[in-house]
């Protein structure tokens, strides 16, 4: 084998490892850790104040007595306590938010519209499915 057909092979695995650590590095963080939806526009719009807070493993907003588990817009996820949307910081768990979109009672109401799913341990409780571009941070 001569130096050539070496230095060529060197080159090209390197080259693909090269490619290979380029993707990775440069993919956005889009796979979601919250329930998300794909709706277009979301439900139809009611306006909320709400609180955001962590109980055990789901992210909910709440305002006096009402709770709802959110459902996010697709693209949305958790990062320790800070809700992202994509690479943008959202909120922080205790903010309080505006959000619009809508409320439904049951599981089986909100099922067919999830992206990601709904973990098993956040299922007994109402939804809120936030409507896209409906978050808006009420404090600094």
């Amino acid at each position: 084998m001569s130096a050539f057909t070496t230095y060529r092979k060197s080159a090209g695995i390197a080259g693909t490892l090269l490619l290979a650590v380029s993707v990775v590095a440069c993919k956005p963080a889009t796979s979601s850790n919250l329930p998300t939806h794909n709706l277009a526009g979301g439900p139809a719009a009611q306006l909320e104040s709400v609180s955001l807070a962590l109980d055990g493993n789901c992210l909910v907003v709440g305002s006096g007595a009402s709770e709802w588990l959110a459902i996010w817009p697709s693209g949305y996820r958790l990062d320790g306590d800070l809700l992202m949307n994509g690479l943008d910081r959202v909120a922080a768990t205790g903010d309080v938010l505006t959000v619009t979109g809508g409320s439904f009672s049951s599981y089986e109401d909100v099922q067919a519209m999830l992206v990601t799913p709904v973990p098993p341990t956040c299922r007994a409780r109402p939804y809120w499915v936030v409507a896209v571009g409906g978050v808006i941070r009420d404090g600094p």
